[in-house]
């Protein structure tokens, strides 16, 4: 009783104001806006049979504004404009969203079939360069391990190619390492409908090209870590975690980071 009340006064009566309308998150189409409307449906979903009208209007504006948001933030083609960090982040709330829904409801009410959201996995993929350190543009950081999200990709698309690196942390505790440990259960969930994780061939693809907002393409010679890898920007300054870097490159050979520019 104690919890419902909670989840009913401090989150779902708030997003309801007289304002709701333009409480800016709503509106806004950045990884806020997947990161609390997937936090207010998981709460409304858990308190549904207590207030079914309020937990009904808070779902359907989550809807109603979310989709708009998931097609300016990963249309046409995967490319996250905030960068590879900042994608784990706010997509991994999206996926939590999507995935509520279509375990309660039987839908995502089309979330998922947004333009360029599948092909977002690809993105993240290629996103790591042949040193093992990722392409750094916006707010990114170039380390990074374990990403959970990418098994609701694979699931999605029935596509285990993009998920060696995954597989082989899975091998050691690198995999519990860090704060995605706590969002293990979308691994499991989304790992659990594939047939098999044993073999994995490597990715045929070596080139992605992405338009919209940000830009970009990244190309390699192969997927060992020896190969070459090249990552370039384009884009406007002033998007949402941005840091004025359209042109910026990074340039992997040989195990070694030659071209790079500092993360954040």
């Amino acid at each position: 009783e104690l919890v419902v009340k909670a989840l009913h006064d401090f989150a779902l009566i708030q997003s309801r104001s007289k304002e709701h309308k333009v409480i800016w998150w709503y509106k806004t189409k950045n990884n806020w806006n997947s990161i609390c409307n997937a936090g207010l449906v998981c709460a409304a979903i858990a308190v549904y049979e207590h207030y079914p009208e309020l937990a009904t209007a808070v779902i359907d504006d989550a809807v109603k504004f979310n989709k708009p948001a998931v097609k300016h933030m990963y249309g046409p083609d995967g490319a996250y404009p905030e960068g590879s960090s900042y994608w784990s982040y706010g997509t991994r709330y999206q996926i939590i969203l999507n995935t509520v829904l279509e375990h309660t409801f039987g839908t995502d009410f089309d979330l998922s079939q947004q333009p360029g959201f599948l092909e977002s996995g690809t993105f993240k993929v290629f996103s790591k360069g042949s040193t093992g350190k990722y392409f750094n543009f916006a707010d990114s950081v170039t380390g990074g391990g374990n990403v959970p999200e990418l098994w609701y990709f694979a699931s999605k698309k029935n596509d285990l190619s993009w998920m060696g690196d995954q597989l082989e942390l899975m091998k050691s505790s690198k995999y519990l390492n860090g704060i995605q440990r706590g969002y293990l259960p979308i691994a499991i969930k989304h790992a659990g409908t594939l047939e098999s994780v044993e073999k994995v061939v490597p990715p045929a693809q070596k080139f992605y090209a992405a338009q919209g907002h940000t830009p970009m393409m990244m190309c390699r010679s192969g997927w060992g870590p020896e190969d070459h890898y090249l990552g370039a920007k384009g884009g406007k300054d002033g998007y949402n975690h941005g840091h004025m870097d359209g042109g910026m490159f990074i340039y992997d050979a040989y195990g070694v980071r030659w071209a790079m520019d500092y993360e954040r």
